[in-house]
């Protein structure tokens, strides 16, 4: 079942908000929480009792596209914003948002800063997406110089073998001492 935010309200919202609800691996409780509503309301939603709001269910889908970090992503955001170094000493790991979820929020919120927001924050996917497909390039063009190191390395190896066997073709003569020879001395 696709979850967009044209969906239909009334066409089976109650298995919508559970396919939301197990995929995230949310208790009702944590879902109703997240939504700002009383835990008997969304028990009735999830049952099947009654229909959610058309907000609610735009809500419930914003879940989707935020997720929370782990441990070392969290460690290594600090390490790389210097402005989020309380962030360090935080007992929960942070959320974070996707593109769609950004785009989502600012759809929901309905401010204008929440829509300046959502934008800067696509510009900010978009520069990503960006530099990461020029780093692609640049690992494609390593591996194709790779190629060319190990092609190289075995001619190379193949030059130390001549010069190995061109060295090692006799055995090496024995010099003659200059000076006074003692009998005993060789």
């Amino acid at each position: 079942m696709a979850l967009s935010p044209s969906m239909d309200a009334e066409s089976s919202t109650p298995s919508v908000l559970r396919v939301i609800r197990t995929r995230l691996n949310l208790s009702q409780a944590e879902c109703a929480a997240a939504l700002g509503v009383a835990v008997e309301t969304f028990r009735t939603w999830d049952a099947g009792r009654r229909t959610p709001p058309a907000a609610a269910i735009r809500r419930a889908e914003t879940l989707t596209v935020k997720f929370r970090l782990t441990t070392s992503e969290k460690s290594e955001l600090v390490a790389n914003c210097d402005h989020l170094a309380r962030l360090k000493f935080a007992k929960t790991l942070p959320h974070a948002f996707t593109e769609r979820g950004a785009i989502t929020a600012a759809s929901v919120l309905n401010s204008r800063r929440a829509v300046e927001v959502a934008v800067f924050v696509v510009r900010a996917f978009v520069k990503i997406r960006r530099v990461l497909s020029e780093d692609r390039e640049l690992a494609h063009r390593l591996v194709q110089l790779e190629g060319k190191l190990a092609e190289h390395d075995e001619q190379i190896v193949e030059v130390i073998r001549a010069i190995r066997t061109l060295l090692g073709s006799g055995p090496v003569p024995q010099r003659w001492r200059i000076g006074f020879n003692v009998k005993g001395e060789p």
